[in-house]
């Protein structure tokens, strides 16, 4: 630290990434030279279209005893917290979170919410949905 060399910024940013956003064995000795965010939108995107393709197509389906092989390899996970972010109909209340946890410890354990199609809340989401989550206090 305090070296100035260039890649002080990056090895501070890897450390973080690999201990606080990505906690676990699989990113624990990653080294990270790209912006993260890009990519991982783009694989969501990416595979939310391929989703969308294969649900459709699945309706054209003539033979119920037939199936889609489907394999995703955006962050589910993502895509959910980021709906129970922003709209509190879908979730139930969140966890307290402790000092110094990610916020994604609110979402870890959460009931499984009883609405089977979330398209109409959704749809009807209107002043009920959060824009900035994020810029709002939580407990703790």
């Amino acid at each position: 630290m305090g070296t100035g060399s260039e890649y002080e910024h990056e090895a501070f940013l890897s450390m973080w990434l690999s201990r606080s956003v990505f906690p676990g064995t699989c990113f624990s000795n990653c080294n990270f030279s790209v912006a993260l965010a890009p990519a991982v939108l783009a694989s969501i995107y990416k595979d939310m279209g391929l989703l969308r393709r294969s649900m459709a197509a699945s309706t054209q389906m003539e033979d119920s005893h037939n199936f889609l092989v489907l394999t995703l390899w955006f962050p589910l996970c993502y895509v959910q917290v980021w709906a129970w972010e922003r709209l509190p109909t879908l979730h139930s209340r969140p966890n307290f979170m402790n000092l110094g946890e990610l916020r994604l410890a609110r979402w870890e354990g959460l009931k499984k919410s009883d609405i089977g199609n979330v398209r109409p809340v959704i749809d009807y989401a209107g002043e009920t949905f959060i824009w900035q989550p994020y810029a709002l206090a939580v407990d703790n």
